[in-house]
């Protein structure tokens, strides 16, 4: 099908029966909004990342990324089904894929998603939540902590999936009086295999947060002993004002790396 047939029908379909589009921001959901519409709407059984690409910018006028869909689509197990022909890949919803675009917009909302409580020696629990969010973030992250050592690396970083991790832009903003144990040597090592890298101090950083594309999320302890004792970790509603503070931060911080 032609791109401009396609971005047609998708411009003429009724969708107010589905979730709205604009309430997602994560590549995955995006794009199995688009599939789901595509299939059960549209009874167009399969698209390529270039088609939802199209209808994306298009029709909902929006930006996208598609090496971001591609990753989260390689990490979507059972929600899709991949069709190749003709070297190219197509992509279809499944019924659990279509399920989790329908009830993600409910889980999202919910008090357990976004305000997380933890009691006394509850680090498993803290690493489990904070290794999920670094997981599904596709673009960029933005690590905040006044206290930061070299465990965050062994811990979370270079656990992540390798196509991931070489495309992710990664910073960290520390206070230049506290990073513990190995941190400098570290972050140098880690940047000459990753040019995507960058770490800077400030004064100013004292707080702990947490921005993983377009989500923030704020934590009382620092990583490197967060559950040891009593913390928490909240997600923020208004993520881009809050991000603007720690931008304004790191602008005019020392760069280490």
């Amino acid at each position: 099908m032609e791109d401009s047939d396609l971005i047609q029908k998708f411009s003429e379909v009724e969708t107010n029966d589905l979730p709205d589009f604009y309430s997602y921001d994560k590549p995955l959901e995006k794009g199995l909004w688009v599939l789901l519409v595509s299939k059960d709407k549209l009874n167009i059984k399969k698209m390529t990342s270039k088609q939802i690409i199209s209808v994306i910018e298009n029709v909902k006028e929006m930006d996208a990324d598609g090496n971001a869909i591609a990753r989260a689509f390689a990490r979507a197990e059972n929600k899709i089904k991949v069709h190749k022909e003709n070297g190219e890949v197509f992509y279809e919803i499944l019924k659990p894929g279509r399920d989790f675009i329908k009830n993600s917009l409910v889980n999202a909302d919910s008090t357990d998603e976004n305000e997380k409580i933890y009691p006394k020696n509850s680090r498993y629990d803290f690493y489990s939540d904070i290794k999920q969010i670094f997981s599904v973030t596709n673009n960029e992250l933005l690590i905040v902590d006044s206290y930061m050592n070299d465990d965050v690396f062994d811990t979370y970083i270079t656990n992540l999936p390798k196509d991931i991790l070489t495309n992710l832009n990664i910073r960290i903003l520390t206070n230049p009086n506290t990073p513990k144990g190995n941190f400098r040597t570290v972050v140098n090592m880690f940047k000459s295999q990753h040019s995507k890298f960058e770490v800077r101090e400030s004064d100013d950083c004292h707080d702990r947060a947490l921005f993983a594309d377009s989500h923030a999320w704020v934590f009382g302890q620092a990583l490197k002993a967060a559950g040891n004792k009593p913390t928490y970790l909240i997600k923020i509603k208004r993520s881009q004002e809050f991000k603007k503070i720690f931008e304004s931060i790191w602008v005019i911080s020392k760069k280490i790396v």
